[in-house]
């Protein structure tokens, strides 16, 4: 007959408290691995230098985009910089995290060289169709 009093016949579990903690160090003990909870793992660190790779790829591809015209290389620095972390993170033998950042640095730093290297030789190439340009036809300013 139940009624609502603990009887313990029916009692098969040694901890009556059903679950809970018998005392505040018992998580110690179980490792805090109460009610099928997965035992703690400590969060793997990202490297530093894949975060600096990205975050200076970042910087240089926004420089390149929109600075274009006016930079003249100021983001070749920048960018060199963003692939050099980069591959030194690549390289290196640690177990931390962070190579997707550490590629996308490298990406990011090698496509804003090649981009400000395209934009530099389309400079250049307007630069002489404008001096050929003005060197064939002569103009007499003076004639008035």
């Amino acid at each position: 007959m139940d009624n609502g009093y603990y009887d313990p016949k029916y009692d098969n579990v040694d901890n009556r408290n059903y679950g809970y903690m018998n005392s505040p160090y018992d998580q110690y003990q179980n490792n805090g691995n109460y009610y099928g909870q997965p035992p703690y793992q400590p969060v793997e660190k990202t490297n530093p230098l894949a975060i600096v790779s990205m975050i200076l790829g970042i910087v240089s591809a926004v420089i390149t985009v929109f600075c274009c015209c006016f930079s003249y290389g100021a983001n070749l620095p920048v960018a060199i910089a963003a692939i050099i972390t980069g591959v030194l993170q690549m390289k290196s033998k640690t177990n931390q995290k962070g190579h997707g950042m550490a590629l996308a640095g490298v990406i990011t730093g090698g496509a804003s060289i090649v981009l400000t290297l395209i934009a530099a030789a389309v400079l250049v190439v307007i630069y002489i169709i404008a001096i050929i340009s003005d060197s064939s036809t002569s103009y007499d300013y003076y004639s008035y």
